[in-house]
């Protein structure tokens, strides 16, 4: 059984799925370029394994389609973003290398947003 604690709620299987694929995709953490290139590459493999094994031990009514998932993972995407946004409208952001200032670039990429907020 899979749980999103960052968010501790039953949902669709979709919305779990997307965050664990976001998470293992693209790993948050601070690193040089190449370094984050090579977790990249183990963290996609990670991924394609984490969602092999989900469909063969899922239920039925738990499978989630790529639609789904894609959906799903924007919703991560915007969620993340929303968050960045409410820190930095408080003037409280987040300590430095926390996982959603790590990854707004790429949540902005999977959003189709320019990749550097205005």
């Amino acid at each position: 059984m899979l749980i999103d604690w960052t968010v501790a709620r039953v949902a669709h299987p979709g919305f779990t799925l997307a965050f664990t694929d976001l998470m293992l995709t693209h790993p948050p953490l601070d690193l040089s370029r190449p370094a984050m290139a090579a977790i990249g590459i183990v963290g996609r493999r990670m991924a394609r394994q984490f969602h092999r094994r989900y469909r063969e031990v899922a239920p039925a009514n738990a499978l989630v389609t790529a639609d789904d998932l894609a959906w799903h993972r924007q919703v991560h995407a915007l969620r993340i973003l929303v968050e960045l946004a409410e820190w930095k409208a408080a003037g409280t952001p987040p300590v430095e290398g926390h996982p959603w200032t790590v990854l707004e670039f790429v949540m902005r990429a999977e959003l189709g947003l320019r990749t550097r907020p205005s």
